[in-house]
């Protein structure tokens, strides 16, 4: 049940949208302070970490389905398991600056370049607070439509050459998704387009509960079933054997 305080908390964020200035548009900072609020609250997100999440994932374009358990904690320690129809167990992590993948079809790989930066950047388990220690540039573009709905386009952009365009609601505040050109190992880029959608309250903090990621490849649906906040255990991020032996060599 959700309490009455983070209940008008929710209901004054979306029926006070920041205000547009005389250019008609909200500055940057107003746009992200009001997103931390909508998500229950810088000390809500700094409480919830370390963060657990899971669910199912669904690989649409060739009917594979499978779940996913994934693990936040500050400063940049993420992992990602995946286990799917006949592709078995897919991993990735980060933790101390290092970015890995395992699988089956290329094994164990450690990130490099823009890779590993971008991996880093999304293992910051506060990176709904910290845009402005994570991006170089941050600059509100206009306001659009996402998804047939009414948002600000936020263009940010990193120190090493990353780029994302980020869309958030004019009504509720909430990131509806992003476009970027994600950099693959091995060089080279894959343009994608994420999707959060239906929002829902787990806990204190509210989390899209639906991610679509689009590729020319095909879409990856991943529909949340569980985010808590869980006691701190570094044998979740220790990298496997694969991984280690690769950091000896």
């Amino acid at each position: 049940m959700i309490d009455v305080l983070s209940l008008c908390v929710l209901v004054t964020a979306v029926a006070d949208p920041v205000g547009e200035a005389a250019g008609g548009l909200p500055s940057a900072g107003e746009i992200l302070d009001r997103y931390v609020l909508v998500l229950g609250g810088s000390e809500v997100l700094e409480k919830d970490a370390p963060l657990r999440v899971e669910g199912t994932i669904d690989l649409t374009s060739a009917s594979i389905e499978g779940t996913f358990v994934g693990h936040h904690a500050p400063p940049d320690r993420y992992r990602l398991a995946m286990e799917l129809e006949g592709l078995g167990i897919l991993e990735q992590g980060c933790r101390n600056g290092v970015g890995w993948d395992l699988d089956d079809m290329q094994g164990a790989v450690l990130l490099e370049g823009p890779a590993l930066e971008l991996r880093k950047l999304r293992a910051d388990a506060f990176a709904p607070l910290r845009y402005r220690e994570n991006y170089a540039s941050i600059e509100v573009l206009e306001r659009t439509t996402f998804e047939e709905r009414p948002c600000y386009a936020v263009r940010c952009s990193t120190s090493w050459g990353y780029e994302e365009l980020q869309y958030f609601d004019v009504g509720t505040g909430f990131l509806l998704g992003s476009v970027f050109d994600e950099p693959v190992p091995g060089g080279g880029t894959l343009r994608m387009t994420s999707v959060f959608d239906d929002y829902r309250r787990f806990g204190d903090r509210w989390y899209p509960a639906l991610t679509t990621t689009r590729t020319v490849a095909g879409d990856q649906v991943m529909r949340v079933e569980k985010v808590e906040g869980v006691p701190l255990d570094e044998a979740v991020f220790e990298p496997p054997a694969e991984i280690r032996a690769l950091m000896e060599k």
